[in-house]
């Protein structure tokens, strides 16, 4: 963590000062940052026993250091600001540049629309690569009928495209279900553990299954784990149901789970074809 404080203001506190209440340290952020909105407080020590406060919040006319959120580091005592390399709008012109890229790579600029323009970038992208492998296995498993001979490596990279593909889905979806229920949306041991197991899981049954049912009972079984999304919400309450953020979740789990079921039909009938 880089703080641009100087010395003489990391001081220890005389033990008869408190530090400010959180309302007038948000009123003091609020006149030396105006338009930065706080929204966490976060409170902790350093390696000399000294209180530190981080504000973590948002500017909506520049981009963050973080995925939402920028940073300030404030003096707990005097809500004067300490460092603000992270605070949007604040920074100097090297941490400025640097946090250009960190908006880029998280999309938290422009608002939603540059945030659902990021999602259907990525949504190409996975289509891209799972379409442009399909077209090249397809093309060489042609080749390989007309001449007679079979390869290994083909169907190697056949069983892997499909199990990878499916197991990402799969294993992101199994996520958002098992949050509800994990303790504190769980940690990174348990999301890694559900993400990691799904996935593993996928990729044994691609190499297991027969190439005629393959694409068409993993299409089938990502269908269902994404359209539990929903199901664990409202098994876990009406209100976690109907919390806007998991509203548009839930609606998008059930559309790409029924365009799941909808491809697992369609590979059914070109697997019946062949």
């Amino acid at each position: 963590m880089l703080y641009s404080q100087k010395a003489d203001q990391a001081k220890t506190k005389p033990s008869s000062s408190l530090p400010l209440e959180p309302e007038k340290i948000v009123n003091s952020l609020e006149l030396q940052a105006a338009g930065f909105v706080p929204e966490m407080l976060n409170y902790s020590q350093n390696k000399e026993g000294q209180l530190v406060l981080r504000v973590a919040g948002h500017d909506s006319r520049y981009g963050m250091r973080g995925a939402s959120r920028g940073f300030a580091e404030i003096d707990p005592y005097s809500g004067k600001i300490l460092s603000s390399d992270y605070l949007p709008g604040h920074q100097s012109t090297g941490f400025a540049i640097l946090t250009t890229f960190f908006a880029l790579h998280f999309g938290n600029f422009g608002g939603n629309f540059v945030r659902w323009g990021y999602v259907l970038l990525g949504l190409g992208g996975a289509f891209l690569f799972y379409t442009g492998n399909q077209l090249w296995i397809n093309a060489r498993k042609r080749r390989e009928i007309k001449s007679g001979e079979t390869s290994s490596a083909t169907q190697f990279l056949d069983c892997l495209t499909t199990g990878c593909v499916n197991g990402c889905i799969s294993g992101i979806s199994a996520i958002f279900s098992a949050a509800f229920w994990l303790p504190h949306g769980g940690d990174y041991k348990n999301i890694a553990s559900v993400y990691y197991g799904v996935f593993v899981l996928f990729v044994i049954l691609a190499f297991c299954l027969k190439t005629r049912y393959r694409n068409s009972i993993l299409l089938s079984l990502s269908g269902l784990i994404t359209l539990l999304i929903p199901v664990m919400a409202s098994l876990y309450g009406h209100k976690a149901l109907l919390l806007r953020p998991n509203v548009t979740i839930n609606l998008i789990a059930v559309f790409l789970g029924i365009f799941l079921f909808w491809a697992a039909g369609r590979e059914k009938k070109l697997s019946g074809k062949v």
